[in-house]
């Protein structure tokens, strides 16, 4: 019985921390959205996952509501130091494209871990939460892909042509 307690409580706070999550992920892509000028390609990435967040929230709130587990507003202090992080970064990276994919691909490896890190926990009493998590995790790493691709195309539209000067070789 206090195997199940233990199990349950971590399965909570694991629930509430990826709502969590999700929520700042929300609300940092709508800020970036709305604060920048950004490029049309990376406003569409940036919807999609604004999108894709709000549905990963909706479906980790209707498990815990499953499980009868109650959200926690409360953010712990590890919490409240990653978002002063993620707001002195944007801070310090500005609103050059270059800029804010970098801080976009940090804030995708931080999901990426915590989810992983999800995953690490015990789950045999809850299958179907574990296939929620790897669901949500492949679509998280599609997400990924896709500013690794936007980054990558525009890294190659400017720069590798641009300095390129052909001269021929001449032997005599």
């Amino acid at each position: 019985m206090l195997l199940q307690q233990t199990q349950s409580a971590q399965v909570t706070e694991m629930l509430n921390d990826l709502v969590k999550i999700n929520s700042d992920r929300i609300s940092r892509y709508q800020k970036a959205i709305d604060k920048t000028n950004l490029d049309s390609d990376l406003q569409c990435v940036f919807q999609k996952i604004i999108s894709e967040s709000k549905k990963h929230k909706e479906q980790l709130l209707e498990k815990m509501h499953e499980l009868g587990i109650t959200p926690q507003d409360v953010m712990g202090i590890s919490g409240q130091i990653h978002r002063a992080w993620m707001d002195l970064c944007v801070v310090f990276t500005g609103n050059t494209r270059k800029g804010i994919m970098a801080s976009c691909q940090y804030n995708e490896d931080i999901i990426h871990h915590a989810y992983t890190a999800a995953l690490s926990v015990d789950l045999d009493m809850f299958e179907d939460i574990r296939e929620l998590i790897e669901k949500q995790l492949k679509t998280i790493k599609n997400i990924s892909a896709d500013i690794k691709n936007c980054r990558d195309e525009y890294y190659l539209a400017n720069t590798t042509m641009k300095s390129f000067q052909y001269s021929p070789m001449v032997f005599s």
